[in-house]
């Protein structure tokens, strides 16, 4: 097929050195094709089809949506091949970058909950969320540091703080629970341990409204130990662990780091590939590039069904062995910063 259009998107964070092609292709037959192209850049690039058959333009309504789709989650146009999306994908991208967490297995949680140089807090359950405020003016984004959305009652109360800051958070059905600060007028907050911008973060929050919370911090073995079994007896996702004595890290650290997850459930992401007449949805996972079933999920009353080919975050309790379906599944949220080809079944904990 002659390629009549094509950008390709990059994403790099971390270890992750990604490439998307988004191709519009003439079959010949005067129709097109819509056909995306990813994978680790500079490896073997994977065939993700959008759409065929197409006329010019339902070609490049596809083509603009899936653009417009990945440059939300984060993919940078290269400039040179695509100067013009590039300089959108510019004003959406906030600038704002966040520490990601990395998973530690509970002997590593029972020695941190011995260790005073680590503080615990609950992980909340939610989106995650970056907002900016200069002025009067706020600024929201996602983990990825992409412009995003929050409801108006959200907006007002951080317009309503004293005071310039960048702030990182946990949006948790309209309330928004804030753990770290990213900027501060006048303050060099790359040098500043956790303890000190924990301390600062306090300050800004002072006097906040109730759907601003500051998350709380347990520290000494016998807060933190108390904190954590309510934590597993209340069923909630987990706990975070963080070093007092550290500097923040943008991104996730290759090994070790210094904030830490632990998980009671796993969750992992996955593609809805069907809607089910019994209020439930079914998933599939990506494995050797084949897509496979991993089972169903309910979608509970006060839950919005996710459509077909959505990302969905998903906790379970184990895999009871390879090719299985997920325990005990239950639905968290669509995950619009999760794309489709990170669905792997290498995510899964298989029982034992």
């Amino acid at each position: 097929m002659a390629v009549v259009q094509r950008v390709s998107l990059l994403f790099r964070e971390g270890t992750s050195d990604k490439q998307y092609d988004i191709q519009i292709e003439a079959d010949g037959n005067g129709t097109f094709a819509v056909n995306a192209y990813y994978g680790r850049r500079g490896g073997n690039l994977k065939l993700a089809p959008q759409g065929s058959a197409l006329d010019a333009a339902e070609a490049q309504k596809i083509f603009a949506a899936t653009v417009k789709k990945k440059t939300a989650k984060g993919y940078k146009p290269d400039p040179a091949s695509a100067p013009a999306i590039a300089a959108v994908c510019e004003r959406n991208d906030t600038g704002m970058r966040p520490q990601l967490l990395n998973p530690i297995d509970a002997d590593g949680a029972s020695g941190l909950l011995q260790d005073d140089n680590y503080c615990l807090q609950i992980k909340y359950d939610g989106e995650r969320l970056l907002v900016g405020k200069s002025a009067s003016s706020i600024t929201p984004a996602n983990r990825k540091g992409i412009l995003t959305t929050i409801a108006g009652d959200l907006r007002d109360a951080l317009a309503a703080i004293e005071g310039d800051f960048e702030i990182d958070g946990e949006n948790v059905d309209g309330v928004y629970h804030v753990f770290d600060v990213l900027w501060l007028p006048n303050v060099r907050i790359a040098t500043q341990t956790y303890s000190q911008r924990y301390q600062k973060l306090s300050e800004v929050l002072e006097g906040c409204r109730p759907n601003i919370a500051l998350v709380p911090n347990y520290l000494g073995t016998s807060a933190k130990s108390a904190a954590f079994a309510t934590a597993r007896e209340d069923r909630l996702e987990g706990v975070v662990f963080k070093d007092l004595r550290a500097p923040i890290s943008v991104g996730r650290p290759n090994s070790g780091g210094t904030q830490l997850k632990f998980k009671f459930w796993e969750s992992a992401s996955a593609i809805v590939s069907g809607i089910n007449t019994q209020n439930s949805i079914a998933l599939e996972m990506i494995d050797s590039g084949l897509r496979v079933s991993v089972g169903n999920v309910t979608v509970k009353a006060n839950q919005r069904t996710p459509a077909v080919g959505d990302v969905v975050e998903v906790k379970y309790l184990y895999m009871r062995n390879a090719g299985g379906s997920l325990y005990q599944p239950e639905l968290i949220a669509v995950r619009s910063d999760i794309d489709p080809e990170e669905c792997t079944i290498d995510q899964i904990k298989l029982r034992g």
